[in-house]
């Protein structure tokens, strides 16, 4: 059945909201490693640990979000998430104005990680409140390319900033994360129509992981999860490091990422309309894999761009499809809570990969970087083979 034109104004109107608050996160977090390690002189493996807590801390945000939006509502949990990460933010921009130590400073991103993750599973389960179960692959891909239509911009401009000021760059970020919450407060209407949890039932922790077949998709989700986790901080660490790329470089190769979503996330999941679930989870897999094997092989800007482009290949692939088979798998009443879970199962190998990913190249020192990269694509394809094999024991419907 076709959406109807209430549907996709609510589907359109998060979307909106959605660029909005990816905008500002891209001015300033891709640089938040860089401004440890380079600023205060953090070594790259202490940066890591730090950021996988902070990512532990999302983890648990995004089990809260999807268990209070099944509660209370995805509009209500949004909005409170928003303000939130914009009163957090302000505080970290404060800190580091006042050159204050670092464990305060990691301490405000690591609050700010726990209250902003209450959004993530509240909008799709927005999305699938309000995607007919034909419709939800496209309507993730379309909230995919939202947030990336953002960070398309986000990091090229923020690159620009962060050599000059870097309080103004997440002053910024605060300031643009208020309007996005004063705007979701505007344009998304009550979702009371749609069915809520008792607060007699079970929580989230022990209905989401009843279906062995969704455990599986999870503990998928987050070996790759381990692996696309390197986009960001090792690949920025690496990029300084090992090839002597500067803010301004770092911040277009990211920016390529975003670019490349926003274009080709919409025809992508098109052209995928109708092809199992689980085939594009495989495919897109695939695709990290090659990409991050070509990382190792980098010299310079121009073969880690060509490198990223094929990442966000496997970027454009497997978050929308992996989203709507979630959603698809889940009882009405408890899709926030399967949103939680997939976010939290996601968060958990993000919060390894960092981590790894920071004591793989500090130990390449002197050494062959390339090698870390070669692990990192076997990560990769050993997912795919796992989503491939899932693929197996999942009903029609949920392809």
């Amino acid at each position: 059945m076709s959406p109807t034109a209430s549907s996709r104004r609510a589907v359109a109107a998060l979307c909106f909201c959605q660029t909005i608050l990816s905008l500002g996160l891209g001015l300033s977090f891709p640089f938040f490693a860089v401004y440890l390690h380079s600023e205060r002189g953090m070594p790259m493996l202490s940066v890591g640990a730090w950021l996988s807590i902070s990512v532990l801390a999302t983890a648990v945000g995004q089990g809260i979000g999807g268990e209070l939006s099944d509660r209370i509502g995805r509009r209500r949990v949004m909005v409170l998430s928003l303000w939130l990460r914009t009163a957090t933010v302000a505080g970290l921009a404060a800190a580091i104005k006042g050159d204050w130590g670092i464990p305060e400073i990691v301490g405000f991103h690591l609050v700010s990680s726990f209250v902003a993750h209450f959004f993530e599973p509240a909008a799709r389960g927005w999305v699938a409140d309000h995607a007919g179960i034909k419709d939800r692959h496209r309507a993730f891909g379309w909230l995919r390319t939202s947030t990336h239509g953002g960070f398309a911009a986000g990091p090229a401009l923020g690159g620009l900033i962060a050599g000059k000021s870097y309080p103004l760059l997440f002053g910024a970020t605060a300031a643009v994360c208020a309007l996005c919450a004063f705007a979701a407060s505007i344009l998304l209407e009550d979702d009371r129509r749609h069915p809520r949890e008792k607060s007699g039932d079970e929580g989230w922790s022990v209905l989401a992981v009843k279906d062995k077949r969704f455990r599986r998709l999870c503990a998928l989700n987050a070996l790759l999860a381990v692996a696309m986790a390197q986009l960001v901080v090792p690949l920025s660490l690496y990029a300084t490091n090992f090839l002597s790329l500067n803010e301004a470089q770092i911040g277009l190769v990211l920016s390529l990422n975003g670019a490349l979503i926003v274009l080709l996330q919409v025809p992508a999941t098109h052209l995928l309309t109708g092809a199992p679930l689980s085939a594009a989870l495989a495919g897109g897999a695939a695709m990290y894999a090659f990409g991050y094997a070509w990382v190792g092989r980098s010299l310079g800007l121009e073969g880690l761009l060509g490198a990223v482009a094929l990442v966000s290949l496997g970027e454009i692939t497997v978050p929308a499809a992996v989203h709507a088979l979630s959603a698809n798998m889940a009882p009405e009443r408890l899709r926030g809570r399967y949103m939680g879970m997939l976010g939290l199962s996601r968060q958990l190998g993000s919060a390894i990969g960092p981590v790894a990913g920071c004591a793989s190249l500090q130990l390449a020192v002197g050494r062959s970087p390339a090698l870390h990269w070669y692990a990192v694509s076997a990560i990769a394809a050993l997912s795919a083979l796992g989503f491939f094999l899932l693929g197996k024991d999942l009903k029609p419907s949920e392809q």
